[in-house]
């Protein structure tokens, strides 16, 4: 019976740590079609620090973008361009996003903008061309680490 309860303890624990895993809202996604769309170094835009800046229409791109003309046009009938921007208050060493997928078909972008030691007030503005969305799909939260 001593040999027989750590293996049934550690049967319960798999079943039960299965279990756990199997009431998650989320999964992460692998296959959202998007595309990183390149933004001048330092851009400056309009718009809320943080909040997601969803574009669906020329006029509007024309509006946040009209100090860069330069810019690719982008189909707007079929695509969304989803900008975020923020300031940090350290410089910048790297930015990660993770997308996942919540269970109510929104899709949410964790971005993580990873910090040095430099005290300076560093802005950063990122873009990705997503499938045509509207801004009730999209979640954001942004985090400094």
């Amino acid at each position: 019976m001593k040999k027989f309860l750590p293996f049934l303890l550690l049967a319960f624990l798999s079943g039960y740590a299965l279990l756990l895993s199997g009431c998650d809202n989320e999964e992460k996604i692998e296959y959202l079609n998007y595309d990183e769309y390149p933004l001048p170094e330092r851009a400056q835009l309009e718009g809320e620090d943080e909040q997601p800046i969803i574009i669906n229409d020329i006029e509007e791109f024309q509006r946040i973008f009209s100090a860069y003309p330069e810019l690719e046009a982008i189909n707007f009938e079929t695509h969304t361009l989803l900008v975020i921007k923020g300031t940090a208050h350290y410089g910048i060493d790297k930015i990660k996003k993770e997308i996942t997928r919540v269970a109510n078909k929104k899709t949410r972008f964790k971005i993580t903008v990873l910090l040095t030691l430099q005290t300076v007030m560093d802005p950063w503005c990122i873009a990705y061309i997503l499938p045509k969305s509207n801004a009730n799909d999209i979640t954001l939260s942004v985090s400094y680490e």
